[in-house]
């Protein structure tokens, strides 16, 4: 039909890209004695001894040192990747530490070195209390910077004004539009777009990048095994390869093993 009423459009080239990040919601600073029963009761020593030496000046948590882990297998298989971290108090859905630790900090840094971005993730009292969300905005930018930051809501909580209460607070992109239950295209695309602010009757200034599929998706609500999810993840990059994406893949510490020569499987 486009090409019908002007015969002269071609549709933009694309090549498939995709990110894959992590949310930073536990990093195991403070320390908590519940992080070393949950290790005992799976039989982990490893973990077990790296929780309760944690407090040596040289040894991170097992949440925060599977950043490490994590980022340098994603950077082992040519992809981007991001990490987001949260500035919320603590609270029942949020976990609440300190990002001016130092053993944050160190991680933080390290991550600039390897030229992987550090985004935000606003934490659960933020959803449409915007004077919130732009206490923690501006915590955030005294650690990360005052360079373009995205991210996505904690716990996917979104509505029609978070794009502009994100807007409002400077940031470059969201992510949140995803489902929780199931992978696929909640907005309808796999491709970055510019919202429309219906309330405003105008283009937003900041970028949805679509986020098509989370680890605890797989795993959790569809009850999928770690082979089947990595089919039911490749069907999902077919579909994207065939239009061409830049869309998102999130997960929190848990591992898939990457097969095959194609570094998005």
């Amino acid at each position: 039909m486009l090409t019908f009423l002007n015969p002269n459009w071609r549709p933009a080239h694309r090549t498939l890209r995709a990110k894959l990040s992590r949310d930073a919601d536990h990093v195991g600073i403070p320390f908590q004695p519940k992080n070393v029963v949950r290790y005992m009761a799976r039989g982990i020593a490893a973990s077990i001894w790296r929780e309760v030496l944690a407090w040596l000046p040289d040894c991170e948590p097992v949440d925060l040192r599977a950043v490490r882990e994590i980022v340098n297998i994603t950077r082992g298989h040519q992809l981007d990747s991001a990490v987001y971290w949260m500035a919320s108090p603590p609270s029942l859905r949020d976990s609440g530490y300190d990002l001016k630790h130092r053993k944050i900090r160190r991680v933080i840094d390290w991550l600039r070195e390897q030229g992987v971005e550090s985004g935000v993730q606003p934490g659960y009292g933020t959803f449409r209390s915007p004077e919130r969300l732009r206490r923690e905005v501006n915590t955030l930018r005294e650690v990360l910077g005052d360079g373009p930051l995205g991210g996505h809501q904690h716990y996917l909580r979104w509505c029609l004004d978070t794009w502009i209460h994100w807007e409002m607070c400077g940031l470059a992109y969201d992510s949140t539009l995803c489902y929780a239950d199931h992978l696929g295209f909640r907005a309808g695309t796999c491709v970055p777009y510019q919202p429309w602010l219906l309330s405003l009757n105008r283009t937003a200034e900041l970028m949805e990048v679509p986020l098509l599929v989370m680890d605890r998706t797989l795993l959790g609500y569809m009850k999928l095994s770690e082979e089947t999810s990595v089919e039911a993840v490749q069907r999902c990059i077919s579909r994207c390869r065939a239009v061409g994406a830049f869309s998102q893949w999130s997960g929190t510490t848990t591992r898939f093993s990457i097969r095959g020569t194609d570094p998005y499987t």
